[in-house]
């Protein structure tokens, strides 16, 4: 549809009678057309101006207020009414005038847009801040006709850069005056960080570490266990711990331990990894002078377990060996008679001596794995009814010896314990030997040790007997290794012995005085349960 413009012209006669209309009209289709695109575009821009959460204003060079959107009137608790026509200024403190103005006035035709941050004055009367983008609007002529900003608030990424800036700088301050040693480096091993602690630790300035592999002041034998640790770091294990050998200044060997995090991006890729170090040199060498201490007192444990299995081994088998000897003699004498021996008392004779073989067979092999499993102690599931009554081949005949009555008390269908089981042999023949030297100086015609299992909640072993007890006063010092009440040939390692092996196992050790006198020791255990 077209549209016109056509302005009508009436025409009269001399007595003012309407004779004619005359009209002269155009086609103005296309400025209609125009003006409603210019409302329309019009409309949006308000829309998106009075909608906008950014702040936006115009003002005359003067200063003046010629617009404000609603965005910028809430924001300064202010009506349009208001703001319009004040200067803009006012909104700012007074000792920042003279430099906004600088910054407007800069603005020129070929570089008409300025960013600034600037305070402002809320109306809570708080300082915040804003972001602003100024552009200066020129005519034809060049003149500065006005000024238009997009402004937001970004108090609290000031504020928060602010709290990043501080947190820095205590980070630094403590990396700086930490006493460990902190480095940073990338995934190939280049140094990108190291504070004062380190350099001083490996005697080299900043300049000279960084940029240098962190590898190369390792050891050279350590360097592949720990490359070996660190290429385990991922997402799911962020963090190792390695203890290498480093060489000092000076040459002397040392240790460092070092807790290394790796520190990932959002892909989960390694970017850098960090290490806060301490050097543990003194404690290494405290470990291995303990190391060294616990050899001397396995090899001192070993020797008193020996040298009590050897105290009776002869005893043990000079008592198969005496029965062999009398049933030889036997069967000579039955072969030595006229005629043909009798059948009956030869097989009597032969498989007497079979069976004391077999008995000293038992005793040798049971000697033989004490001797070889005192060097290799394998742990494994126990069942301490068969520690005791394979630690009983060894000392039971030698405690009937010394007249000493031996009574068994084994729970039936006893859960596991996890341990060594030659180690809890090595329990029992020492409690058993501890109280056979005990009843050695007891008057009482009715000498007895009482061995018992039970469980409840934990596996119970306990070896009881009827002598003199514990004497009070050197109960506290009864676990001392080499402390000892008795005469002769006795070590004092005996109860040492027995606490090392109980608390390497997770075993728990008490000491009782018996119900009618006499001494009871009890070593408890975890009940194990085999996967």
């Amino acid at each position: 549809m077209a549209a016109l413009d056509q302005p009508n012209r009436a025409i009269f006669d001399e007595a003012g009678n309407l004779v004619e209309f005359q009209s002269v009209g155009r086609d103005i289709t296309e400025q209609r057309r125009v003006e409603q695109q210019l409302r329309a575009s019009e409309a949006r821009y308000r829309a998106i101006v009075e909608d906008q959460i950014d702040l936006i204003r115009r003002f005359r060079p003067d200063g003046a207020l010629t617009f404000v959107n609603p965005a910028f009137c809430r924001y300064f608790g202010r009506s349009e009414e208001e703001l319009i026509g004040r200067n803009f200024l006012t909104l700012f403190p007074p000792e920042d005038h003279e430099e906004i103005r600088r910054s407007l006035f800069s603005l020129t035709p070929d570089e008409p847009v300025g960013v600034a941050e600037r305070r402002c004055i809320g109306p809570d009367g708080e300082e915040r801040w804003q972001h602003w983008i100024n552009r200066a609007i020129f005519d034809e002529a060049g003149n500065l006709v006005e000024f238009q900003s997009v402004g937001r608030d970004i108090t609290e990424q000031r504020r928060m850069e602010q709290q990043l800036r501080a947190s820095e700088a205590r980070y630094r301050a403590v990396v700086e005056d930490q006493t460990d040693l902190i480095r940073r480096f990338t995934p190939d091993g280049r140094l990108t960080f190291v504070n004062p602690a380190f350099c001083r630790f490996y005697g080299k300035s900043e300049a000279e570490l960084l940029g240098q592999n962190y590898i190369d002041l390792v050891y050279p034998e350590d360097r592949e266990m720990v490359l070996q640790r660190m290429a385990t770091i991922c997402p799911d294990n962020p963090s190792v711990i390695t203890e290498p050998r480093i060489l000092r200044p000076g040459g002397e060997i040392g240790w460092i331990q070092y807790v290394n995090r790796g520190i990932f991006d959002e892909a989960g890729n390694l970017v850098e990894v960090q290490s806060v170090g301490r050097d543990i040199t003194a404690q290494k060498e405290a470990e291995i002078r303990v190391a060294e201490a616990r050899e001397a007192t396995n090899r001192a444990s070993r020797l008193t377990t020996l040298a009590i299995i050897g105290g009776g081994i002869a005893h043990e088998i000079n008592q198969p060996l005496n029965a062999i000897r009398i049933l030889a003699e036997t069967g000579l004498c039955l072969c030595e008679r006229k005629g043909t021996p009798p059948l009956e008392g030869m097989t009597e004779c032969l498989t007497n001596i079979s069976r004391q073989v077999d008995r000293i067979d038992a005793i040798v092999n049971q000697l033989r794995s004490v001797l070889k499993n005192n060097q290799h102690r394998q742990y494994e599931y126990c069942d301490l009814n068969q520690v005791v009554e394979a630690s009983l081949i060894l000392m039971e005949r030698r405690i009937q010896a010394h007249r000493i009555r031996l009574r068994k008390a084994l729970a039936e269908e006893l859960p596991p314990v996890y341990g060594s089981f030659v180690s809890l042999e090595e329990v029992l023949i020492n409690l058993l030997n501890n109280a056979m030297q005990a009843l050695d100086d007891a008057r009482s015609p009715d000498k007895q040790i009482v061995v018992r299992t039970w469980a409840d909640r934990r596996v119970y072993l306990e070896v009881a007997d009827n002598g003199p007890g514990f004497d009070p006063g050197v109960r506290a010092r009864i676990f001392e290794p080499f402390f000892t009440t008795k005469s002769g040939n006795s070590m004092g390692m005996g109860l040492a012995i027995v606490e090392s092996i109980v608390t390497a196992s997770n075993g728990r050790l008490e000491l009782d005085d018996g119900p009618e006198g006499g001494a009871v020791v009890r070593v408890s255990f975890p009940i194990a349960k085999p996967s």
